[in-house]
This record gives structure tokens, sequence and C-alpha cells, in this order.
């Protein structure tokens, strides 16, 4: 199985899809609006990659759609509209779960670092080169930087 990225800002189910926010369920792709006026993607999917049927369920508060597709004119059942609308949203869930996280650590480590750098200062009073030391150290290791200077 084939997993492709593409950027959709085009007329083709999947854009239609992302800038309306709502499912498109295109049943022949080589009766669709966007096929019929050769939208280069469109004539790809249908001419190259023998598309027919799509599902485009848009992956609410991202712009991003979870499409799948058939090589048949065969419309998707109810069933399956609402699985993969399940599936949308669970991978929402799980993008946003892991830019949390992501945030998460990184406040974690600047936490650390000016704690870090706070322990420096108050073991070294009065010498600035130990703290200066300790802050490149840190802003060096946060920004995965190879060089730092100060």
């Amino acid at each position: 199985m084939k997993h492709r990225t593409f950027k959709f800002d085009r007329p083709t189910p999947i854009g239609r899809a992302i800038r309306t926010r709502q499912i498109v369920h295109v049943v022949n792709l080589a009766e669709d609006p966007a096929y019929l006026t050769r939208e280069p993607l469109a004539v790809w999917a249908v001419e190259q990659a023998n598309v027919r049927t799509v599902l485009a369920v848009p992956m609410l508060k991202l712009v991003g759609v979870f499409g799948i597709e058939r090589d048949e004119v065969r419309p998707f059942t109810e069933k399956q509209i609402k699985l993969v609308q399940n599936f949308a949203a669970q991978a929402v869930i799980a993008i946003e779960n892991t830019r949390l996280l992501n945030e998460l650590r990184e406040s974690l480590q600047q936490q650390t670092a000016t704690s870090e750098v706070l322990s420096v200062i108050s073991a070294s009073p009065g010498e600035l080169e130990p703290v200066f030391n300790a802050m490149l150290e840190n802003a060096t290791r946060i920004c995965e930087a190879k060089f730092g200077s100060l």
C-alpha cells in the first residue's frame, strides 16, 4: 500500500474537503468536475493511478484530509464513511497529543536549563565565566546547535 503526501489547494475532491470542511464522496472520479476540467492531479489520478471512487474526510482542527480511494466505481457505505471519520478524528487527537507532549518536553528542558544556570550563579557568586559557560552550554543543547559563542 502506497502513502502519498500532497499539498491540496486545487478543485480536487481532497481540496474541496479541505475548503468546505465537509466529507467529499466521489463515486466516479472520471465524472467529477476536477477531472472533466482537466485538473492535472485529477487527470493523473484517473489516467495513471486508475482511481475511481474517492472518499475525503477532513481532519477537523487541522488542515488535512484522511483520504481513501478505490480503483473501481463502487461507493463507500455509510458504515465505511463513519469508520474513516473515526480514523480521521483519532489522527487529529494523536497529532494534537504529540504536539502537546513536544511542548511539554521543550518547557521542561527550558526549566531544567534555567535551574542549572541558577545553580551555577549561586555556586559562583561574583564569577561570570561559569555562569556564561552554563548559559551557552544549555542554549546550545536546547537549540540542538553544534556550536555556540558568547
